[in-house]
């Protein structure tokens, strides 16, 4: 059984890997509100941001980074919404998800220190 001090070092490195990934995850997530600012009620993309939104709600708040697993959290739902209703908020889907893109960053650059 490992130790502690193993478990703790396995986990800043799993940290560490999920802070050096997140310019990536930022990108996707920016492709994602182009796609969704050009047709804001596709399923596919849809299905694509809520997918993406529940794998960072959970890693970021697994890792500590619990400011960008609420944001995502709380975007997981809203995309929900729009899955289940094609007709709510279409004018606003792109520019909400522009907004998130800028949150996320902002919360990932303010925990990502040592």
């Amino acid at each position: 059984m490992p130790s502690s001090s193993e478990l703790h070092d396995a986990l800043a490195k799993l940290r560490a890997r999920f802070v050096a990934s997140s310019g990536d995850t930022i990108a996707a997530f920016a492709t994602l509100a182009d796609q969704v600012q050009r047709d804001p009620t596709a399923p596919e993309v849809l299905d694509a941001l809520r997918r993406e939104l529940h794998r960072l709600h959970g890693t970021a708040g697994s890792y500590g980074f619990h400011e960008a697993s609420r944001i995502a959290g709380a975007l997981e739902l809203v995309a929900a919404k729009w899955i289940a209703d094609p007709a709510l908020d279409t004018e606003e889907r792109g520019a909400v998800v522009r907004q998130f893109v800028s949150a996320i960053s902002a919360a990932l650059v303010a925990t990502s220190g040592p």
